[in-house]
């Protein structure tokens, strides 16, 4: 597993990370999998239910120490504070690696918490979220540089991150990118036609290719597919050993991908 620079938070993370959501009683076996794999990133939330409880008890029981990123939805101080303190008891954490504000809508509100936190010590970068059609609001955080990771929506097929700018500054400002939901919640899965191109590189399913394609076009990125099924784990790690794809080749697949409506539906 190859590993990236998360941009100027001197934090590395292997290419390929496991985003939390889906972990439940089997998680242990997720993360067992994903250690096994050379995945060193979770990414969980305080709204996951019982995920940081998995993971804090797994972590404790194997002395795994990935890094870990977590989120929280709300705006408040106090509400923040409450949050953060829970997670890092169930993590089993003096500290969280990456601390999120899990509601674009929160993130006037919260960030001044969250920078008065990584002052404190109790966070090492502060990072905001995303989805399709939040790239406006990202690049505004963004530019105010106080924001060092970013959370974001990214698909080969639903590219508005990169169209819109959001990628670019994120480099521009030495940003880190996680990339949420890089399987657009189960609609890109298994083998298409369009993929036909990509069979030289290795590339056999949508995952494949939207994993790859997210890795060729994204310099500081992490990418965080979720599962609840260990035995997609080493498939999602095979791709941060794949061949980078010509980006002439990428073009001619795009164009094939953007001429499929059904690939186009967002979850």
């Amino acid at each position: 597993m190859k590993k990236r620079e998360l941009g100027r938070t001197g934090i590395s993370v292997s290419e390929i990370a496991l985003g939390c959501r889906w972990l439940n009683k089997g998680g242990a076996a997720v993360l067992k999998a994903a250690r096994e794999a050379g995945i060193t990133h979770l990414d969980t939330a305080a709204g996951y239910s019982g995920s940081e409880q998995i993971i804090g008890e797994y972590l404790q029981e194997s002395g795994w120490n990935p890094v870990i990123s977590s989120k929280v939805w709300a705006s408040e101080e106090g509400a923040i504070r409450t949050a953060l303190e829970k997670s890092l008891k169930l993590l089993n954490r003096q500290f969280i690696d990456i601390y999120l504000i899990h509601n674009p809508v929160d993130t006037e509100k919260a960030l001044p918490v969250f920078l008065k936190l990584k002052s404190e010590g109790l966070i090492k970068a502060v990072g905001i979220c995303g989805w399709h059609g939040d790239g406006a609001n990202v690049l505004k955080f963004i530019d105010t540089g106080d924001v060092d990771v970013i959370q974001i929506a990214l698909t080969i097929a639903h590219r508005s991150m990169v169209d819109g700018g959001v990628i670019a500054a994120a480099a521009k400002k030495n940003v880190g990118v996680q990339v949420m939901s890089p399987m657009a919640k189960g609609l890109l899965t298994g083998e298409h036609p369009v993929l036909a191109p990509l069979a030289p590189y290795g590339i056999k399913t949508l995952e494949q290719a939207s994993f790859r394609y997210i890795l060729d076009n994204v310099e500081y990125v992490t990418i965080l597919p979720g599962t609840s099924k260990p035995d997609r784990i080493s498939e999602f790690a095979s791709v941060s050993e794949m061949k980078s794809v010509p980006v002439d080749l990428w073009e001619k697949v795009l164009a094939a991908i953007d001429g499929n409506p059904e690939l186009q539906k967002l979850p």
